[in-house]
């Protein structure tokens, strides 16, 4: 099964958003951690379902490195999530 990193990381206006680098339209939101964590398998798993409908390749996972040093994701969390659904 594949897993992917997701960044969570507080919103200005209240609750944590979740968001995967390797898919930037996939983003999600919950009013603390452990919420978070269920949300980002929720909607990685609808997200990815969405692209292989479409036809389109899923990518590798990032690297857990290459999500770190990215500029963006300092002073985030972020979190290993794992496909709930086979990807084809």
């Amino acid at each position: 099964m594949r897993e992917y990193f997701a960044v969570v990381f507080e919103d200005p206006l209240g609750g944590l958003v979740v968001n995967f680098p390797d898919f930037p339209e996939c983003v999600t939101f919950a009013h603390s951690f452990e919420a978070a964590r269920a949300a980002a398998a929720e909607a990685l798993a609808d997200y990815i379902e969405e692209v292989e409908r479409a036809g389109e390749a899923i990518p590798e996972p990032s690297t857990y490195e290459a999500i770190r040093i990215d500029g963006q994701n300092m002073g985030c969390d972020v979190i290993r999530v794992r496909v709930i659904r086979p990807v084809k």
